[in-house]
């Protein structure tokens, strides 16, 4: 009972649910820990092809609940309205996130956020233009006024779905299409119509847009403190193999006392690593804690001491090179956020420090010893590796969706 203590403290804790989610074209039913850091994210159990991967809603899916010419104010939510979807690794759920705020706008300078916001302004202009027409001004003037606004407002808006920007759209249009039957221009109800255009554009900001940004950030927050975690416990374990590995460590093992010492740290790390469920990590973390566990057992047994430190020692380094192609993987995954958000604020990207980096990790790829893995990855990463340094070597700004999507492969890989 004591050695599985720790078996059930996964990182970010959550509860034990049966869901739906969206794969491609179908809906699979999966079984999840939902809630990880009392959020909407989660981490897929079973079925095994899809174990690892990260649960979180799907936004799109969710709006097409509306029924047409439906707006959010009136939609009476379930719980069991929630869609959701997977994403491969805890590091492009966190890189969607970013992606969503850029959607709909990181602030009101970008994204929908600004285009709202613009058009907004633009359609309480076109009301302060109709204030100073006066009474029996003919179309032809009023077109001339609004037109420019209009469009600019139109721009903004684009092809709208929603129905908040659709009726936006149909008011700020009619008020561009000209006057009464007599071709005389109606002040009072063009105010009613730029009035209207512009409470509902407001509705679409503050209703529909902003809500969505307490649930992405407080969805980072989580993916971030996983991410950290996990990164703060695989270093942990690293430092203990490298220790265990050294000369004069290893050698200690020869005394019983010290024996039973370095057991128990085995199995307390083993059950660290249990607790990391979710990719990039999973598989590698199950692997390390069944080496970790048999090096326990090696050492509970005091077998033969030449056969036993040989096989100990075999499983140990497994588990440090292993670790060390997850560390690689990690560096891989931050330069692509660091790509990725040069690619979304236009901004000069960091070539430098991205060569440096990549140096970095070519360097630690071809020092892994894979001599004893089931499956050798660096040779094939190391292929990807020079694709990303073609795209490096150019520093052009225009090779930067090139390069994400060759360390996505590198990732992938490892």
């Amino acid at each position: 009972m004591g050695e599985d203590r720790r078996s059930d403290m996964v990182l970010g804790g959550g509860q034990r649910k049966q869901s739906l989610v969206t794969v491609g074209q179908h809906r699979v039913q999966i079984s999840s820990r939902m809630g990880l850091f009392k959020t909407d994210v989660g981490v897929v159990l079973a079925p095994d092809e899809f174990a690892g991967m990260i649960v979180v809603p799907h936004w799109e899916e969710i709006q097409k609940l509306l029924a047409p010419g439906q707006a959010w104010r009136t939609f009476v939510w379930k719980p069991e309205h929630r869609v959701y979807q997977l994403v491969r690794s805890v590091y492009a759920a966190y890189r969607q996130t970013w992606h969503i705020l850029q959607k709909y706008g990181l602030d009101v300078r970008t994204g929908e956020k600004s285009a709202m916001t613009t058009a907004a302004q633009a359609a309480r202009q076109l009301n302060l233009v109709v204030l100073g027409l006066a009474r029996g001004s003919s179309v032809e003037q009023v077109r001339q006024a609004t037109s420019r606004i209009v469009q600019q407002a139109a721009g903004q808006l684009g092809q709208p779905r929603r129905l908040t920007k659709l009726q936006a759209v149909e008011q700020l249009a009619a008020l561009n299409q000209g006057g009464d039957r007599q071709g005389r221009f109606n002040p009072s109800a063009a105010m009613a119509r730029t009035q209207a255009a512009y409470r509902l554009l407001q509705e679409r900001l503050e209703q529909e847009i902003m809500v969505i940004d307490p649930h992405i950030e407080s969805r980072q927050k989580a993916l971030i403190n996983m991410i950290q975690l996990a990164e703060l416990r695989l270093g942990a374990i690293g430092h203990f193999l490298q220790s265990l590995l050294s000369g004069n460590t290893f050698y200690q093992w020869r005394v019983q006392r010290q024996r039973m010492v370095i057991a128990a740290q085995c199995e307390y790390y083993a059950q660290d690593c249990a607790t990391i469920d979710f990719h990039p990590y999973r598989q590698t973390c199950q692997e390390i804690a069944t080496d970790l566990r048999r090096v326990r057992d090696l050492l509970r047994q005091g077998r033969d001491r030449t056969a036993f430190t040989k096989e100990a020692r075999h499983a140990l380094i497994n588990c440090r090179e292993a670790l060390s192609l997850k560390a690689v993987q990690i560096d891989v995954e931050r330069l692509i956020f660091r790509v990725m958000r040069a690619e979304q604020r236009p901004r000069r990207f960091a070539w430098s420090q991205a060569r440096v980096t990549l140096e970095g990790i070519d360097r630690r790829l071809r020092s892994v010893d894979e001599s004893h893995f089931r499956r050798p990855v660096s040779i094939e990463a190391r292929v990807r590796l020079e694709k990303a340094w073609v795209a490096i070597r150019a520093a052009d700004q225009a090779q930067l969706a090139a390069l994400r999507q060759t360390l996505k492969e590198m990732s992938d890989v490892l």
